[in-house]
């Protein structure tokens, strides 16, 4: 869980230690709630290439 993130959701509470599990079985599907922070600054930075975003498309633009 994130440090300091006091308004989380209960599902992501419960769901967060199996996040291993999910990112083994899903690798191209399943982000963190900091990647997914990091591509919303990167998507304003740089701008997506698309305007309909998919998990993918997501990671990569954590990568950027």
């Amino acid at each position: 869980m994130m440090k300091y993130l006091k308004n989380t959701y209960t599902a992501y509470r419960l769901l967060a230690p199996c996040y291993p599990v999910f990112k083994y079985l899903f690798p191209s599907y399943v982000l963190t709630l900091r990647e997914i922070g990091l591509a919303m600054i990167n998507s304003v930075n740089e701008g997506p290439d698309k305007q309909i975003l998919e998990v993918p498309d997501i990671a990569m633009l954590t990568q950027k």
